[in-house]
């Protein structure tokens, strides 16, 4: 066989070893980032150990300062936020239904005041709450905001009417013992912090995203945190195809706790005296998507696909090369 020949054939083989080598490339990474996803999700469902939830108390037995406030009207508070109570077959709406339910027989109602200390900080008690979603974990606080008291049936029992704290305290004792607090069963007694989670979820490839610790100054989320993916250019999604990536990178967007706080969210607790009403307030919303590196320029699958296409190139060109130079070389003698 000609010389020349041998190395028009080794030189084709050096290109096929090469496209050879990428295609190997893209299938490992793919099956690393199937693996990869499939241990964050299950380390985030390891760490609520098959809860859906987790809260922990962050303070209890603080005194309550509270002040009366006018009870709350069903026009004002429910039809500006909701629409129309009434339906077109003139009856009762749920919402309505669940507003009676509430506050229907409330006659007094007190707002619990927040002392100020270093920081803003409610009374009573506060609960800090972890909701897991199947990749996703929003985190929130919940505490006493308006304790409201009931009519009552006997005139004389307004004798024995509990004191707010009184009332505050006896809430705290429900929602941390009773079977039918919708907390039961979910409460944690070592501290746990979202960064706690974000630990234990991330790997290789996957971290648990935080929507608070990437915000702007002005409390905005940055240009790159609104889109779906990364560089979003022409080459970026070549290489995105090409990498077969079926798991878009998307935010979680946080509950509208503005709406949780209203009607049908049953964060309250009513005694044969009063009710006392929870507040939740937004902390921050996590999700599971890829991790990046140099800033946020490099894909994780793309940098392992670099990575071995570069080794693979190197080993493959002093492969062949070598056989290339060996066989010209023997041309000459």
């Amino acid at each position: 066989m000609k010389k020349s020949l041998i190395i028009v054939i080794l030189s084709f083989l050096y290109l096929a070893c090469l496209t050879g080598c990428l295609f190997w490339a893209r299938k490992h990474v793919n099956e690393k980032d199937g693996r990869l996803y499939s241990e964050a999700i299950n380390s985030l469902e390891s760490y609520f150990r098959g809860h859906n939830r987790i809260v922990t108390i962050e303070y209890s037995g603080e005194k309550v300062k509270s002040q009366q406030v006018p009870l709350r009207k069903i026009n004002d508070d429910v039809k500006k936020k909701f629409g129309p109570i009434i339906d077109e077959s003139a009856e009762l709406s749920k919402k309505k239904y669940l507003w009676e339910e509430a506050y229907g027989d409330i006659y007094k109602q007190y707002e619990i005041i927040p002392r100020y200390q270093n920081d803003y900080r409610y009374t009573g008690f506060l609960f800090r709450i972890f909701e897991k979603g199947y990749d996703s974990v929003s985190e929130c606080t919940v505490y006493p905001k308006y304790v409201g008291f009931r009519k009552q049936s006997d005139s004389w029992a307004y004798q024995w009417m509990p004191s707010v704290q009184e009332d505050i305290d006896d809430g705290f004792e429900f929602f941390t013992k009773n079977e039918k607090s919708m907390f039961y069963g979910d409460f944690r007694s070592d501290h746990i912090s979202s960064s706690d989670i974000m630990n234990n979820v991330g790997n290789e490839y996957y971290e648990l995203w935080s929507h608070k610790w990437h915000q702007n100054e002005d409390g905005k989320m940055d240009e790159y945190s609104c889109g779906a993916g990364y560089n979003a250019n022409f080459i970026d999604n070549l290489l995105d195809d090409f990498l077969n990536s079926g798991k878009t990178i998307r935010f979680y967007t946080p509950a509208k706790y503005e709406d949780l706080n209203e009607l049908g969210y049953n964060t309250w607790f009513s005694n044969n005296f009063a009710r006392v009403y929870l507040e939740a307030n937004p902390i921050d919303a996590l999700t599971v998507r890829y991790r990046f590196s140099r800033g946020w320029d490099i894909h994780p699958m793309l940098r392992d696909l670099e990575k071995i296409c570069l080794w693979g190139f190197i080993l493959l060109t002093i492969l062949f090369g070598g056989a290339i130079t060996l066989v010209s070389l023997k041309k000459k003698n």
